[in-house]
């Protein structure tokens, strides 16, 4: 772009600005009157520069994004077992699937406060067909995929990211951790302190957003009695109650496909 502007400016100066060179003798009278007071600056005034409204020949047009070129339609079935599957037809070498449970802590009414908790932090554990952790993580590294586990108020996700040539892979690693999981002790142990640390550490951070959160949506605030008011984040007092007979009859009752 320099060097353009460069070859641009040369002929203007060649026969404009030589025709009129002024020295310390120069009176402001010999100048042209154009000039003026203005001085040497005024000797361009009588070229005529591109116009600022009209496209540069030697640029390509300009091409502005449209609204809606790049809506998605989302299409969703449900099977005969009542299973809703949404998807969306996109383009590219990576996909995304994931599974939304309505298993919340919302629905912990009947049961400990903290198990949904707890399944975020069980996910992509051992199952029946992988022996441990490591095997599921070896699983995902060699389709490059990522796995991820949140829980809200209502719902659970398990979702995971992969090339398009390993879905099939990650739909079983999928299923298996959903439906399959063998919840070990010392898998238990490691949620109990993945849950404690993440206790103790929003009770000690800066921002107090999550745990003002979870007070205000609590039963002492804004929902009282109702399942809303239920916390998200396990009290302390259970995370050493909660064992895996507890947290298999709560996927029993809610990790069912009409749920899904």
């Amino acid at each position: 772009m320099l060097s353009t502007a460069r070859l641009w400016c040369r002929p203007i100066l060649r026969t404009c600005v030589p025709k009129y060179i002024r020295t310390n003798t120069t009176s402001k009278s010999s100048l042209p009157p154009e000039t003026g007071s203005l001085g040497r600056d005024s000797l361009l005034s009588s070229y005529t520069f591109p116009s600022m409204s009209k496209s540069v020949s030697w640029l390509p047009d300009v091409k502005y994004a449209q609204s809606g070129a790049n809506r998605y339609e989302t299409h969703v079935t449900t099977l005969d077992n009542g299973l809703k599957v949404a998807s969306e037809k996109l383009f590219g070498d990576f996909c995304t699937v994931g599974v939304i449970i309505s298993a919340g802590p919302r629905f912990e009414g009947g049961y400990m406060n903290g198990i949904s908790h707890f399944l975020e932090k069980l996910a992509f554990m051992s199952t029946t067909n992988y022996a441990n952790r490591d095997l599921i993580q070896d699983s995902l590294q060699s389709v490059n995929a990522i796995c991820d586990c949140q829980n809200s108020k209502d719902i659970i996700i398990y979702a995971l990211s992969c090339r398009t040539s390993g879905l099939e892979r990650v739909v079983d690693i999928l299923s298996e951790t959903i439906f399959q999981p063998k919840l070990l002790s010392e898998e238990l142990e490691e949620a109990q302190a993945a849950v404690f640390g993440e206790i103790d550490n929003l009770y000690k951070r800066y921002d107090p957003t999550p745990i003002l959160t979870d007070m205000i949506h609590s039963v002492r605030a804004g929902y009282g009695n109702q399942t809303l008011g239920l916390p998200k984040f396990t009290p302390l007092e259970n995370i050493s109650k909660i064992d895996s007979k507890l947290i298999y009859s709560y996927m029993n009752d809610y990790y069912r496909p009409e749920r899904m």
